[in-house]
């Protein structure tokens, strides 16, 4: 089932304020926060990083071919919105989702445990639990996938191994896989890249994913993080870009991207692909020249004959 190319991997990150008037770059490791718990809480739970998550995920899915197409989103029941006095709100996850499916409520059949796809119709279907990726049957496959990254496992099962982007690009080797921007989630985004290029991805089960002295590392360093990790911190402000980007295996310049989707959220009223504009470079310098400056025109002596 692995794509004969690799995934496509869409990472968003860059520079943001948290609650505690800290600065930082996700993309940087914090001291500390050897297994980034900091930067995945921040991201991951912030209405800032979903509202630029979503806008791409937006257009992907409008922009798909089929009628059908949906996204799924790995996010907790609520989301955290700042308020002027440096505290925040909590957002219903599936409210600022277009008012998304819950795949936990939709459901199977009383007892069961799986969770059936076709018994969703909304453009957003949320998953809100870990790793419960191998419960979901029927119904057409996601386009896009949206991951804010949960707490983990407490022996490190999703930040130590590869899932869940081992399984996506398995199980879904065509969706668009949307996640925060973090040194951990970019060095497994290129490993589990370079593996399902090369046909090497395999799902082994839960039990394999996390190597036991890893996980011992992984159970350390979680000590040590505690009182930063008892913070559980959110954006307050932001400068988020598209920052990493897996084209089908193909590492890509983010910037490209970044702002082919800032020009097609801003021109509704030229039906321009995304994935045209940021992989055709004559088609970016045409459309995103500077205001006021027309791109060139070929006269006819300037015609190769």
């Amino acid at each position: 089932m692995a794509s004969r190319s690799g995934p496509t991997i869409v990472l968003i990150g860059g520079s943001a304020t948290l609650d505690s008037g800290a600065v930082v770059d996700s993309r940087q490791p914090l001291a500390g926060d050897k297994w980034d718990f900091v930067l995945r809480d921040a991201l991951g739970t912030s209405e800032a990083w979903w509202s630029f998550a979503k806008a791409l995920a937006d257009v992907i899915v409008s922009q798909h071919p089929t009628s059908d197409a949906w996204a799924l989103a790995w996010v907790g029941k609520t989301i955290k919105r700042p308020r002027g006095d440096k505290g925040f709100t909590r957002v219903r996850s599936m409210t600022f989702l277009d008012h998304a499916d819950d795949l936990i409520d939709v459901g199977g059949s009383e007892g069961s445990p799986y969770l059936r796809i076709d018994r969703a119709s909304s453009r957003y279907r949320l998953l809100p639990y870990m790793l419960r990726f191998d419960d979901l049957q029927g119904g057409s496959p996601p386009v896009a996938i949206v991951g804010g990254c949960h707490t983990t496992y407490a022996d490190g099962t999703d930040i130590v191994g590869d899932r869940p982007l081992d399984y996506f690009a398995y199980r879904w080797p065509d969706a668009v896989v949307i996640l925060p921007h973090t040194p951990i989630t970019e060095a497994k985004a290129r490993r589990v890249g370079r593996r399902a290029a090369s046909r090497k991805v395999r799902i082994n089960g839960l039990a394999e994913q996390t190597h036991p002295a890893k996980s011992r590392d992984f159970v350390a360093g979680m000590k040590e993080s505690e009182d930063l990790r008892r913070a559980h911190p959110f954006v307050v402000s932001h400068d988020f870009h598209v920052t990493f980007w897996a084209d089908q295996g193909a590492i890509r310049d983010p910037a490209d991207l970044d702002a082919a989707l800032t020009f097609v959220k801003s021109r509704f009223d030229l039906n321009v692909g995304l994935w045209d504009l940021a992989r055709n470079p004559a088609l970016r310098k045409a459309l995103l020249a500077p205001a006021g400056i027309a791109a060139p025109v070929a006269t006819p002596a300037a015609i190769p004959k």
